[in-house]
């Protein structure tokens, strides 16, 4: 997303994840971003406001997905915290 200062005019891509103020690198003074908080989502573990989500398949075979935050995803397939959340079948390889 593009955010101009609108304190010395400076203009860069913000990646981060702010929804409401942002500090300008050019003369550290707050921003507000204005963004559409309709284009907001909601991770179903944390409950956080994201612009964009990662796709977590629940199900292969019956194609399920969930929204879930980068932090979040990696901690369902990296630690034991969401066991629940984990594939229920695996991806079903093509036989030779």
């Amino acid at each position: 997303m593009l955010i101009r200062c609108t304190h010395c005019g400076y203009e860069w891509a913000y990646k981060g994840k702010k929804i409401y103020y942002v500090t300008c690198p050019s003369c550290l003074l707050k921003v507000a971003i204005s963004i559409n908080k309709h284009d907001l989502k909601i991770c179903l573990i944390c409950k956080k406001l994201f612009e964009k989500l990662d796709s977590h398949h629940v199900s292969y075979k019956y194609n399920l997905v969930i929204g879930v935050c980068e932090k979040c995803h990696y901690k369902i397939h990296k630690t034991k915290l969401y066991e629940l959340f984990k594939p229920i079948d695996k991806i079903h390889k093509a036989s030779k």
